[in-house]
């Protein structure tokens, strides 16, 4: 029978935490930033950062707060993977929608003589269909990105996504 791993003590977990709220601290994230993050008050994340700095001398602490920086940095890496394919799916599906909805569009104006049975489910399809807004993922994969560079010392100016759909909607559906 397996054993049972023992729960971090809260002493622990607060360990923990402030190791964290370091290394966002030292990957270029604000207090603010780290305050919603977290959810700690900001007068204690200024105390840990603070607390930090003075122990600069100990070398062990250094080698920590290395290991945590690149921990950080990798997460930040294997986020931004994930992301993007998350991205390139949702994309995918969105074009898929625009298209079926562009050629609903098209069924339903070209005939005029189309039964109000068939002009209703036409309609219905049409409600069905999830247009995506990809705008918020976006957000995430620049804010991941923003502080994966800042960790590991890269340029952020470069690092906006832009996305723009531009053009007639009648000539999509061709």
């Amino acid at each position: 029978m397996a054993k049972k791993r023992a729960k971090p003590t809260k002493s622990q977990q607060n360990e923990k935490l402030k190791e964290r709220v370091i290394a966002m601290h030292e990957s270029g994230m604000s207090v603010p930033e780290i305050e919603k993050a977290t959810g700690k008050a900001h007068s204690t994340i200024y105390r840990w950062i603070n607390t930090y700095k003075t122990s600069d001398e100990n070398p062990q602490i250094e080698q920590k707060r290395a290991d945590r920086k690149q921990q950080f940095i990798d997460d930040a890496w294997d986020i931004l993977g994930s992301s993007m394919s998350i991205l390139k799916d949702r994309i995918g599906k969105a074009r898929a929608n625009e298209e079926a909805a562009a050629e609903i569009i098209r069924q339903l104006m070209q005939d005029d003589e189309m039964p109000d049975y068939e002009r209703k489910a036409l309609l219905s399809q049409l409600a069905e269909l999830n247009i995506s807004n990809i705008r918020d993922i976006t957000a995430v994969i620049n804010t991941v990105y923003d502080k994966q560079a800042a960790a590991s010392g890269e340029s952020m100016t470069d690092g906006k996504i832009e996305i723009v759909i531009a053009g007639d909607m009648k000539k999509w559906g061709s």
